[in-house]
């Protein structure tokens, strides 16, 4: 996305990738978030509200963006079926655990970020054009991800649930990553650590393709090995455990992958699985 320009009303705040426009129509389409239109029509018209007058209004824009950022929030509560307060605010909301294990820890500053300064313009503070550029931004930055999880939000729904219920049960899950962006597969990592180690105490068996929930994994294993466990929640090797599926001749075998204290893989992965970590961690070996 270009640098915003320093424009009058009638055009919009910055220059990105999108179709052409005319700012001051009464729908307020944008050049940056008609993307969004098909799916969230509402988030396209509040961030193209605010596109439009950054400039010459960044008190309405602010606000704007404070209405997008809370109105996204709700769409993924709903989506995700996320368990809340029923008059929980919207940083009762971003603080919620459940939230905080289903979306990545940087959307959640950047939905801080439009909350804080939406509730300073809202309540009379000054607020500057520059604050209101680069808020531009940042729901940018969330409408992209949004629109990257979009379609496969809506399959972890069930993993999630299930993740987040009860106590003490066996949950096995096939492919749980299935559509998802990579960010969001890592995330699961995370959900999956607390179904088992936390309060619920979860036994969790997967199948499952994903180097990038793997590797989140080897991430909270090596930072508890650390002293700094992600969320205070202690994860070592003797926690997890890894086995890869090899077919041969029509007769499938398993082959266990161990895992070191550190969290790094001790033998290299079968079949070049997880080709670019395993040329990273063993170089050439074999």
């Amino acid at each position: 996305m270009a640098e915003p320009r320093t424009t009058d009303q009638q055009k919009p705040a910055f220059q990105g990738n999108g179709c052409e426009h005319r700012a001051g129509q009464s729908d307020l389409k944008s050049i940056n978030f008609e993307f969004l239109r098909p799916h969230w029509n509402e988030l396209a018209s509040l961030a193209g509200f605010a596109e439009t007058y950054a400039h010459t209004d960044a008190v309405s824009a602010l606000v704007k963006l404070r209405t997008f950022g809370e109105q996204l929030v709700q769409w993924v509560y709903g989506r995700l079926r996320l368990p809340h307060l029923p008059r929980a605010n919207l940083n009762d909301l971003l603080q919620s655990e459940p939230f905080q294990v289903a979306v990545p820890r940087v959307v959640v500053s950047k939905l801080h970020a439009l909350r804080i300064h939406g509730n300073h313009a809202a309540h009379g503070d000054k607020v500057t054009t520059k604050s209101a550029l680069w808020l531009l931004k940042e729901a940018h930055d969330l409408s992209k991800w949004l629109a990257l999880i979009g379609v496969g939000i809506s399959q972890v729904v069930p993993v999630v649930a299930i993740a987040l219920e009860g106590s003490g049960n066996l949950i096995a899950i096939e492919q749980p990553e299935l559509h998802l962006h990579p960010r969001l597969q890592a995330e699961l990592g995370d959900l999956f650590i607390e179904s088992a180690l936390g309060d619920r105490k979860h036994q969790v068996l997967l199948e499952l393709h994903s180097e990038h929930l793997i590797l989140r994994l080897l991430r909270r294993i090596r930072e508890t090995a650390e002293g700094k466990p992600h969320r205070g929640l202690a994860i070592d090797e003797r926690d997890i455990a890894i086995y890869y599926a090899k077919s041969d001749e029509g007769r499938t075998g398993f082959i266990k992958i161990d895992v070191d204290k550190r969290g790094d893989f001790i033998q290299p992965w079968p079949d070049d699985f997880f080709e670019i970590d395993f040329y990273e961690r063993f170089g050439n070996a074999r």
